[in-house]
């Protein structure tokens, strides 16, 4: 039996509430719903045992600045960059669900002017991306919206058992390098029903 714990939005940043929400998990199965409304927020970071759904009225809306996510940094660096909005690390039984949005401001907020020549923005140099999940079992993502990533979307490093479905990823066409989906030998992974523009 998981302990279910509905977040309401409120005012204001909301880092320290929803991440002392998600270390409820330690002490067993967690399914954290943010309520509807805007939930402003920096790093964030996933135990095992944990379900994170959002509302289909609920927006989670990182902040647009890198220092947001010095304590959310990853092992596995990817341009030079070595955070992420979401995390975990040797988690198992991770869930993202439900019809809520993640928006991240990327192309506004972490790039300057455009590339004439070549038709992109011009990205800042340190950018983090939206989800890492490095060396994780048993997860499930489905029915999310992402958009506007400022760099990779999704990228999960040495899972095993995962399943992405019905997932929307929708990013600026112009800036660079904002994959959707980004699997680095990992195994067991179904994608499907999925609706991806970078």
């Amino acid at each position: 039996m998981s302990t279910k714990i509905t977040l309401p939005a409120e005012a204001g940043p909301a880092t320290a509430r929803i991440q002392a929400a998600l270390d409820r998990a330690a002490d067993g199965p967690l399914h954290l719903v943010l309520g509807p409304g805007d939930h402003l927020s920096g790093g964030l970071r996933l135990l095992s045992n944990t379900t994170l759904e959002l509302d289909p009225e609920a927006v989670l809306r990182f902040i647009p600045d890198y220092d947001a996510y010095r304590e959310t940094t990853v092992a596995i660096e990817a341009e030079q960059s070595d955070r992420a909005m979401i995390v975990a690390t040797g988690a198992r039984n991770i869930t993202l669900c439900g019809r809520g949005r993640i928006v991240c401001d990327g192309a506004e907020r972490f790039s300057r002017d455009d590339d004439p020549e070549m038709g992109t923005r011009v990205p800042q140099r340190l950018r983090p991306r939206v989800l890492v999940l490095d060396r994780c079992t048993s997860v499930t993502l489905s029915d999310l919206r992402v958009q506007d990533s400022p760099m990779w979307t999704l990228h999960f490093v040495e899972c095993a058992g995962l399943m992405v479905e019905r997932l929307h990823v929708d990013n600026d066409r112009r800036m660079p390098n904002t994959d959707g989906i980004v699997i680095d030998s990992c195994r067991d992974v179904t994608i499907r029903d999925c609706e991806i523009r970078t």
